[in-house]
C-alpha cells in the first residue's frame, strides 16, 4: 500500500483476509478479500454501516477465531 513511513516496516499487515461462517450446512462468507498495512506513525479507523463486519474483521485480526 502506498503512504509507508518508517522506511518500509509495517507494524500490521493484513492480505487478502476471508472469514466464512457455517449455518446449517451452509458455509457463508462474511469477509472477502480485505488488505492493508499499517507502519509506524499511522492511525487507522474502521467505520461502517452495523453489521458490516468491523468486529469480525477485528477479532481475526487479533486471532481471536478459529
Amino acid at each position: 500500500m502506498s503512504g509507508e513511513t518508517g522506511g518500509g516496516h509495517k507494524l500490521l499487515e493484513v492480505l487478502d483476509l476471508k472469514v466464512a461462517v457455517d449455518v446449517r450446512d451452509q458455509q457463508f462468507s462474511i469477509i472477502k478479500g480485505v488488505s492493508l498495512s499499517i507502519a509506524p506513525g499511522e492511525t487507522l479507523g474502521v467505520v461502517g454501516e452495523s453489521g458490516a463486519g468491523k468486529s469480525v474483521f477485528g477479532s481475526a485480526v487479533a486471532g481471536l477465531l478459529e
